[in-house]
């Protein structure tokens, strides 16, 4: 007997969806999508956003929605609309937002919700510890006015293990669902597969061994394409999946490389998610999608629909904060209509391109705060094994360009160069390419790039390669070592050269040196950047004086929202560790885990210091005398770890500096 029932009540998750004449909003944890399609909309009338959560005094700067000029041909609904995206936002929280076009006036204002992290749970059906070797299948769901049925093994040893009899070894086939802490194993298509269903969330599981051998042909003995950890291929359009802090690793089998059996052989093979015909949103964040060099994927996650109005993950969908590696082909493929899609804080290593955009038909689309590491093209021996890929593919065929029209912003992402593995070949194994249109012929409008560090594995590889220098396409303010081949103009602003890391930095942390080229000086992005802890932006994922980007199940987004949201408001940004004019201190170590040091610039006198909690708590209080070069310490040991705000004040200045703890 596998199911006992406990009723539990929590708080509600829903996407939150608020529409209203010419006006939609639609909702994921820490993201909102913005839909505007008024009758004075026009390229030349701005449409500025600012927001604030409802009832506070302070508005806060969004990004300008983009306009899309083009005449979608059977869309027409999304044809000459003005689309973005607030991001960095509280769950659980209402926003107030307000819409405003430059050029005439025109205002609208709107409330919307976003997500909370709690469930309402309607019924809980425990799953008792054993082992189970016969599929799952999940009849029972809830409704959106009840909540979800839960499906819980967190608390016990719960497996199911079909060693190679069951094509699957989960399958849901009703709406509402929550399944949670399930090790999932030996299934001969897919892990958990996915009926006619939205609203279903996938937590907490272990997903391994899933995936058959292609029995005949050119790719016989390599996996089949697509198998995967998490499926669904259904006609009646999949949406509102939650997929979140799994881990999906080392299917049975393994894709073909580029390489395999011969040069320029697509790879194909089993993936960590492929969701087919979804309507969007979706979340897929905390995951931890990896293997081995003898069971690599296609892509880790992705599908059909590349040149589309949809495709995957579709309108309204987030990807965040996943650590992903051994691929192929595409760490994240993300293509068809990228329509209000959020790509950021992940980490992507030992894949051949990092994120596969080719192409976006609609748009915005938002990728930022990602981190790109190893690639590679094949396994050795093969020729040219050791060929790496790019940070982003991009383009279209001509016979596609009806989608290649859409909103492609890219931000503050950090390509790394680690050194080779190999004996021989180059001295690098990072990528070899920045923004990479796969060659000559694709086509892909209205590429926007900013802060980003594109550092690429010599001078004569490609920072950027648009062999159209297409004009729709703004690149700029970023950090590069390679070509630039684009429109006149691109990289004005943009700094040659390579960044230096802090020698300071801890595995993952890959923050920059205040000596290196892009601290400091980046561009400011509204709702993207516009909280720094120093004189400007750092250009790259990490900013000096903000926690570290992490990925994977222990990755938590807000510790990120809180931390910037405890930087002052004012234009005098917090100082972290830089000497300005008007600083009383500098604080080292910063991270800190046994002490902090407290080093005074001037003559402060009579100095009361202060420590807040990212929830603007006081933690610390000290009154002290202090003259320049004086130093004082704090100790921290058995402070909890996270982010605070040291402040000092005299009777002339406050200096207030983010303080991490470990």
């Amino acid at each position: 007997m596998y199911l006992k029932f406990l009723f539990i009540v929590f708080f509600v998750l829903t996407f939150s969806i608020i529409s209203a004449k010419d006006t939609e909003s639609y909702a994921t944890f820490h993201c909102i999508s913005l839909y505007w399609k008024p009758d004075d909309a026009s390229a030349d009338n701005e449409c500025k956003v600012k927001y604030r959560i409802a009832g506070e005094d302070n508005w806060k700067q969004g990004m300008s929605l983009w306009f899309d000029p083009n005449s979608h041909e059977g869309l027409t609904e999304r044809s000459n609309e003005y689309r973005g995206s607030l991001v960095d936002l509280l769950p659980g929280t209402n926003y107030e937002i307000q819409l405003e076009l430059e050029k005439t006036g025109n205002t609208t204002t709107l409330f919307q919700e976003t997500m909370s992290e709690s469930f309402t749970i309607l019924r809980t059906i425990k799953l008792e510890p054993g082992e189970r070797n016969e599929p799952l299948n999940i009849l029972n769901g809830g409704s959106r006015f009840e909540g979800y049925v839960l499906y819980d093994a967190s608390d016990v040893e719960f497996t199911i293990d079909v060693k190679k009899q069951y094509d699957y070894c989960v399958h849901i086939n009703t709406s509402y669902v929550i399944i949670r802490g399930l090790t999932i194993k030996g299934a001969v298509e897919h892990g958990i597969t996915l009926g006619n269903v939205n609203h279903v969330v996938i937590e907490d599981c272990d997903i391994s061994g899933w995936g058959s051998e292609v029995k005949s042909g050119k790719l016989e003995g390599f996996g089949v394409n697509l198998q995967s950890a998490i499926f669904s291929a259904t006609d009646n359009l999949v949406s509102n999946i939650i997929i979140q802090r799994n881990k999906l690793h080392h299917p049975s089998v393994d894709a073909n490389s580029w390489l395999e059996p011969v040069s320029s052989t697509h790879p194909q093979g089993p993936q960590g998610i492929s969701l087919k015909n979804t309507t969007g949103h979706n979340i897929i964040r905390y995951n931890e999608i990896y293997s081995d060099k003898e069971h690599m994927y296609n892509d880790a996650m992705g599908n059909f629909g590349n040149f589309s109005f949809a495709g995957f993950p579709n309108r309204d969908s987030d990807i965040y904060c996943n650590k992903i590696s051994h691929c192929w082909d595409d760490g994240i493929e993300a293509e068809g209509s990228g329509m209000n899609v959020r790509i950021w804080g992940n980490s992507i290593d030992s894949v051949y391109m990092v994120l596969g955009l080719a192409s976006q038909s609609l748009g915005p689309m938002y990728v930022f705060r990602n981190i790109a590491n190893f690639t590679q093209r094949g396994p050795y021996p093969f020729t040219n094994y050791f060929r790496g890929g790019s940070f982003c593919k991009i383009g279209s065929e001509e016979s596609q360009y009806k989608y290649a029209k859409g909103r492609l912003i890219i931000m503050h992402n950090t390509a790394l160069q680690p050194p080779t593995p190999w004996s021989t070949g180059p001295s690098r194994a990072g990528i070899e390419q920045g923004l990479l249109y796969s060659n000559s012929g694709k086509v892909q409008d209205n590429i926007m790039t900013r802060n980003n560090i594109l550092h690429v594995r010599g001078f004569s590889y490609p920072s950027i390669k648009d062999y159209r220098l297409n004009p729709t396409n703004d690149f700029d303010y970023d950090l590069y070592n390679g070509t630039i081949g684009a429109v006149s103009g691109s990289q004005v602003n943009g700094i040659f050269g390579f960044p230096i890391y802090n020698n300071a930095n801890t595995k993952g942390e890959h923050f920059l040196d205040a000596s290196s080229p892009g601290y400091d000086d980046g561009l400011v992005i509204s709702n993207f950047n516009n909280k720094y802890a120093g004189e400007g932006p750092d250009r790259g994922a990490f900013e000096d004086g903000l926690p570290p980007i992490k990925s994977g199940i222990s990755a938590d987004w807000n510790e990120w929202v809180n931390a910037v949201d405890s930087l002052s408001t004012s234009n005098k940004q917090l100082s972290f560790n830089k000497a300005g004019k008007d600083n009383l201190f500098i604080a080292y170590p910063n991270p800190a885990t046994e002490k902090v040091t407290l080093k005074f610039i001037g003559n402060t006198g009579k100095t009361v210091l202060t420590v807040y909690n990212t929830a603007g708590f006081k933690t610390y209080t000290q009154m002290l005398y202090a003259n320049q070069g004086e130093y004082f310490t704090i100790q921290v040991k058995n402070w909890q770890k996270g982010v605070y705000v040291l402040q000092a004040a005299n009777n002339k200045n406050i200096q207030s500096s983010l303080l991490i703890v470990r």
